[in-house]
């Protein structure tokens, strides 16, 4: 598993994501799809990459994070 495998994986499916929706909002819950898939599709296996899902979003609520205001590599969040 490389990290720049995630990342391209993560690259494309925020992009496919933002052209399906283009005047959705995206939610935490989308962004943690997009993450899930991202780390499945690059060979981490799902309960692993879950673990780590709940980690990040423990942390974001922990930061104070309600909303994404910005999708990676697309721009801001409508």
């Amino acid at each position: 598993m490389a990290h720049t495998a995630i990342t391209g994986k993560q690259r494309s499916l925020y992009t496919a994501w933002k052209r399906a929706n283009p005047h959705k909002t995206m939610t935490i819950n989308d962004m943690a799809r997009i993450e899930l898939d991202a780390m499945v599709q690059t060979g981490i296996p799902e309960d692993v990459a879950r673990g780590w899902i709940v980690k990040a979003l423990e942390d974001l609520k922990n930061q104070g994070v309600s909303a994404i205001i910005n999708i990676p590599w697309n721009g801001v969040n409508p």
